[in-house]
């Protein structure tokens, strides 16, 4: 014989016969009341909260731009404590953040554009380049970095490896270096605001310095720009050699050689390099190698 969900509701479960219990047990029971081991009907004021809690955590939301396996989207998760519920923020609203970061950065959109899938390797510099920025994501190493000559795809693999990051659920934050230092350098005095903005620079847990040490003018970067930067990386280099439990990522793209870092500031230029080498510091040179000018 067939019951109806709906009659058995109205039924009432703690009338139900046996015969409608095992039939709900078949047709009717949920992941969530598998998950216990009991029907609802059947369960206790705790095991109720914890079947809400199953429930709540199960369903699926409609957040865009990440799809996160904890809260499936929602934004935000239910625990259960001391037989309250609380709703605390999943931890994928920093990933999400992230990516409004870069969004807002003018990137975002760029994340779709410059990806691994779209990037050329019609010669082997450029393999090489590809090869080492795919590595670097499922390498232990800290530092991935591409300097040289202007138009050779680096801020296209280095944001391809953001994206990936992005995506394994790392935090990151996208600096682009002329436009965010101009702003920190305008605040050097306001203890406050200018500890807030480089607090967070110091400490993500993935950052991305695009076009690092570029100037308004194109030439050498100033010597308050030299102190930020070492300000910077070397809080950065000294966190990755004091815990070496997890990574502490720094993605630098910058048309700066590796021997006019060194004119700059060798300490910061042995810094960078020691966590990069051997196989993520990338230097491209040759101006033939510029895609932007190929049609002149």
């Amino acid at each position: 014989m067939e019951y109806s969900l709906i009659d058995l509701i109205k039924k009432g479960f703690t009338k139900i016969t046996a015969d409608e219990r095992e039939y709900y047990l078949t047709h009717y029971i949920s992941t969530e009341e598998k998950q216990i081991g009991k029907p609802i009907f059947e369960m206790t004021k705790e095991e109720e909260l914890e079947y809400d809690r199953l429930c709540f955590n199960n369903k699926a939301g409609n957040l865009k731009g990440y799809d996160c396996p904890i809260c499936k989207n929602k934004g935000e998760i239910m625990v259960v404590k001391d037989g309250i519920a609380y709703y605390p923020d999943c931890s994928c609203m920093k990933i999400r953040r992230s990516l409004a970061n870069m969004e807002n950065s003018g990137l975002g959109n760029l994340l779709n554009i410059y990806t691994f899938d779209k990037y050329k390797c019609t010669y082997d510099w450029q393999k090489h380049a590809y090869e080492r920025a795919k590595a670097f994501i499922t390498s232990d190493s800290n530092f991935f970095t591409m300097a040289g000559q202007s138009g050779t795809g680096k801020t296209m693999l280095c944001t391809a490896v953001a994206g990936a990051l992005l995506k394994q659920g790392i935090e990151l934050k996208y600096m682009l270096w002329l436009d965010e230092s101009i702003k920190i350098k305008q605040v050097v005095n306001d203890n406050k605001q200018y500890g807030s903005m480089i607090e967070e620079l110091k400490n993500i847990p993935a950052l991305y310095i695009d076009d690092f040490l570029k100037t308004e003018k194109g030439g050498a970067p100033t010597s308050a720009d030299i102190r930020l930067a070492n300000e910077i990386i070397n809080y950065r280099y000294n966190k990755c050699r004091a815990d070496k439990s997890q990574r502490h990522i720094t993605i630098i793209s910058t048309e700066w050689l590796l021997p006019q870092l060194n004119e700059f500031d060798n300490a910061l230029a042995g810094r960078i390099y020691e966590l990069s080498k051997p196989d993520f510091f990338i230097q491209i040179t040759g101006a033939e190698k510029n895609y932007r000018l190929k049609d002149f």
